[in-house]
């Protein structure tokens, strides 16, 4: 009887030893294949989230996209995240007869770097050529992206670019802009060398002719985004050129986003200045490149600004003229003529 217990105990011993080793190569393949399936998952999110280096550009470097003046806001959809060059011509300003000659339009340019799926609002200013005797707001010379209503002689239209599109007049939509060209101021005021004002740099030019001429748009100063209406209609800029009274007018101011003299607004709220790197609001004049910056954060490297007389600015007109570039890059011009123009190259990933 003893040997039986005991045979049958070391049966019980070793059933439950093979048990155990059996449980514990169980838990051992579930936890392997759990770490398995974890791999997987982990494979899966990084797959998910992880921009892939080698994703495919549509776009080759060089690569070119332009817009003519239509009348109507035009867009540009980024096909790739990667670095592009915006070229903008603003409009010049009407006239009123042969003599007569509207300010030229202005041109900047800047390289920014923009996500892939970044949606761009296009507005090329119009030359406004309708010229009329009685100054009426129902005369066909309204300039688009310039003046909202007719006149003797209307004012060139800015070419700008825009995060929110709608009316080219819409308050929220002209405070998006992140580059902005100005046009001429109109010329209908009569007489040898007689002019609408250049569009600007930071500044416009003030109308040549009559007692009563308009002053420049400034980058705070005058009417916001459009010429202001009398005999001739200041040109369209970051901010508007003023109409001469029985004079001629004066041209709109340009803006860039990175450009050292420039001042951006506070918010897409509001027109008041934005604050400096001291935290004190931004003046005219200022040497501070942090008050150029547009709220969005959106800024350019490598800009330039050159005016409808061919001087170029930084902080301040230079001593002479340099020009501009055409349209498709191949000569020069002191300014833009006729209707504006706009030009996006994208340079590199």
């Amino acid at each position: 009887m003893k040997k039986q217990g005991f045979v049958s105990m070391t049966l019980v011993y070793t059933f439950l030893v093979l048990f155990l080793f059996l449980m514990l190569a169980v838990l051992n393949a579930y936890t392997q294949q759990n770490k398995f399936l974890q791999a997987i998952d982990e494979h899966i999110n990084v797959s998910v989230t992880t921009p892939n280096k080698y994703d495919y550009c549509p776009y080759a470097g060089g690569q070119e996209w332009v817009f003519d003046y239509t009348g109507k806001e035009q867009t540009f959809v980024t096909g790739c995240t990667g670095n592009y060059k915006i070229e903008l011509w603003g409009a010049q300003g009407g006239k009123g007869t042969s003599i007569n000659i509207g300010g030229k339009g202005a041109y900047t340019s800047g390289e920014i770097k923009l996500e892939k799926d970044t949606r761009l609002h296009v507005y090329v200013g119009q030359y406004p050529t309708v010229a009329a005797s009685n100054c009426v707001a129902s005369n066909n010379n309204a300039a688009f992206n310039g003046n909202i209503s007719g006149t003797c002689s209307g004012g060139g239209g800015a070419t700008d670019v825009r995060l929110e599109g709608g009316q080219w007049s819409n308050p929220n939509s002209l405070r998006s802009r992140i580059m902005v060209a100005a046009g001429g101021g109109g010329a209908y005021y009569s007489g040898t060398n007689y002019t609408g004002g250049a569009g600007g740099g930071l500044y416009g030019y003030s109308g040549v002719g009559g007692s009563n001429t308009g002053v420049g748009g400034h980058q705070t100063s005058s009417s916001y985004g459009m010429g202001a209406i009398a005999t001739s209609a200041g040109g369209g800029g970051y901010y508007g050129g003023e109409g001469g009274n029985a004079s001629n007018a004066g041209g709109g101011s340009s803006f860039i986003s990175g450009h050292k003299g420039c001042v951006a607004s506070a918010s897409e709220l509001t027109t008041t200045p934005r604050l400096d790197s001291n935290g004190v609001q931004c003046l005219e004049n200022t040497n501070d490149i942090v008050c150029s910056y547009h709220y969005s954060g959106l800024r350019f490297i490598n800009t330039v600004m050159i005016d409808g007389n061919g001087y170029k600015w930084t902080t301040s007109k230079s001593a002479s003229v340099v020009n501009m570039p055409t349209h498709d890059g191949s000569s020069t011009m002191v300014g833009n003529s006729g209707n504006g123009y706009a030009k996006i190259t994208f340079l590199s990933e």
